[in-house]
């Protein structure tokens, strides 16, 4: 039993720097595509206006695909999580929390 949990304690570790590692390169793409978007629009609306697409597009694919996968992990996390709760509270699974619906704008 303590083996298991070390093991999932380590596992839980490196995914955390994976995260780390993850969240530092998207915000250096983002920079990117940011500076190359204000670089296109001094440049004018008609000015090689899809010169990035074709090339990102397999990188804008694989992207999506990580985006998915995190996105399914969180919600089958989070959808446990309710669960445990739900059932130890002893309120109706799937009885919506009670609070504001839809994205919050800060």
């Amino acid at each position: 039993m303590m083996q298991a949990l070390e093991r999932e304690q380590d596992a839980l570790w490196q995914g955390l720097e994976l995260l780390e590692h993850g969240q530092a390169w998207f915000a250096a793409r983002l920079r990117e595509t940011q500076q190359r978007q204000l670089q296109l629009g001094a440049l004018g609306e008609g000015f090689l206006m899809d010169s990035h697409s074709e090339a990102d597009a397999p990188q804008l694919t694989q992207i999506q695909k990580v985006n998915a996968c995190l996105h399914s992990v969180i919600q089958k996390e989070l959808s446990k999580q309710q669960k445990g709760v739900t059932q130890s509270t002893g309120e109706r699974v799937g009885q919506a929390p009670p609070g504001p619906k839809g994205p919050t704008r800060v």
